[in-house]
């Protein structure tokens, strides 16, 4: 299995929102997002994400919450709307139900001109998504924010399906933005013998170390952008593998505030990736509070499902074989019952790229995945919680954060704030 047919990466628990809302305005096809409002005032601009295959949104609002963060604090009244996949059968895997915005054929790396480069969506999966995000827009334009006003972005296969859906989409947005993704077969159709469908900017950036989603992927559809007479910003990121890092959200930052905030403003101080330079936000050096979308209480803390863990520790001790379907079962999501009880890990004894487990299980083995998710679960200080208080931890989290950003937002007011004078100016918008 691919990387690409994985979770995401995520970082911290979500700051700088007053509230956050499980509703849907795309009916029952996909699940239920993640929208984060801004902490007082109506809403004037927002972003649309799409997360990765196989993958929950909440992962995405904690790698997002430092962008969230400093907007909020600077006064932008931006609402945050994490889509969330839909299970979908899966060819690739036999039909397996996996969230997902579409299908994929093949478990190989995906590049330019493989079978799905030129996947036609016969099941109609990748329409029926597009769909709902044309209703996620229309909600957002009832609640008077203009397609102007939207950044639609995602990564990988959500990636692909943002820019299809910026490409096809009859109004201009305000951007859209690109993470190791490619132009499906209706994105480059969208703008054959045309100059460009609707103007919108497009900030594309892709490892050329990415072994899932191929380089040629992003080379290709920058290129293809930059032919149709599109403003497309490629950031090509060195070294980098199929996941995200800090430069790279840095980056986002800079061009999802240049396609929202007024003109001239600068963007306001990220200390976490500005600070932090270059590197994976989930680093295991600093033992971020990482993959927030199951609901870490901190601490470099991950909760996974008791009943799972458990399974796959007694499989173990009996040699027995660990299957990839009993692998995936160890992370949580939406569906667990409140009654369910889940058990805390290090992230600080997990190999970060053990997150994503089914290409950790292709290429380590499902064995070497599993002894280590049992060896952190035996490494982690804590008690097994519910499900329920798992979520309230959660929302605690959300709530606090708010309030601490509103104490550093009444810091930053002052004339005495350390953080206040040069530093914004210091930092370097990157050369896309």
């Amino acid at each position: 299995l691919a990387q690409a047919r994985s979770p995401d990466a995520g970082s911290a628990m979500p700051m700088g929102t007053a509230a956050m809302s499980m509703g849907s305005a795309s009916g029952t096809f996909l699940g239920r997002p993640v929208a984060l409002e801004p902490r007082s005032g109506a809403s004037d601009a927002a972003v649309l994400w799409l997360h990765g295959f196989g993958d929950q949104p909440e992962g995405w609002v904690s790698a997002l919450e430092p962008l969230r963060s400093a907007a909020g604090a600077a006064g932008r009244r931006w609402k945050w709307v994490h889509l969330r996949a839909p299970p979908v059968a899966q060819p690739f895997c036999g039909g397996r139900q996996i969230p997902g915005w579409g299908q994929f054929l093949s478990a190989s790396c995906l590049h330019v001109g493989s079978t799905d480069y030129e996947s036609a969506d016969t099941a109609g999966v990748y329409e029926a998504t597009f769909a709902a995000i044309e209703e996620e827009m229309e909600a957002l334009r009832q609640s008077g924010i203009p397609a102007s006003s939207v950044v639609v972005g995602g990564f990988s296969q959500g990636a692909a399906v943002a820019l299809e859906f910026g490409l096809r989409y009859p109004q201009r947005l305000a951007g859209c933005v690109v993470l190791s993704g490619w132009l499906t077969r209706r994105a480059r159709a969208a703008f054959v013998g045309s100059p460009g469908p609707s103007g919108t900017q497009v900030f594309l950036a892709h490892g050329n170390q990415d072994d899932q989603v191929g380089f040629d992927c992003g080379e290709a559809a920058a290129g293809a952008l930059r032919g149709a007479g599109l403003l497309a910003h490629f950031e090509v990121l060195e070294g980098l593998s199929h996941t995200s890092s800090r430069q790279e959200l840095l980056a986002v930052a800079h061009f999802v505030h240049s396609a929202l905030a007024p003109a001239g403003e600068p963007l306001p101080l990220i200390e976490q990736w500005q600070a932090g330079g270059a590197g994976h936000y989930c680093s295991e050096s600093s033992c971020d509070a990482s993959h927030a979308s199951h609901a870490s209480s901190g601490g470099g803390l991950l909760f996974v499902r008791s009943v799972a863990i458990n399974r796959v520790a007694e499989q173990l001790a009996r040699g027995g074989k660990v299957s990839e379907e009993l692998l995936v079962q160890i992370m949580p999501d939406e569906a667990v019952a409140d009654e369910e009880m889940m058990s805390p890990i290090s992230l600080c004894t997990l190999p970060h790229e053990y997150l994503e487990i089914l290409p950790a299980a292709t290429k380590h083995g499902a064995e070497e995945v599993a002894r280590a998710f049992v060896a952190a679960r035996d490494a982690a200080e804590g008690e097994e919680i519910t499900a329920k208080e798992w979520r309230e931890i959660a929302q605690h989290s959300i709530e606090e954060s708010s309030s601490e950003e509103e104490h550093e937002g009444d810091a930053e007011s002052s004339e005495d704030s350390p953080r206040r004078g040069s530093a914004n100016a210091e930092a370097k918008r990157p050369k896309y």
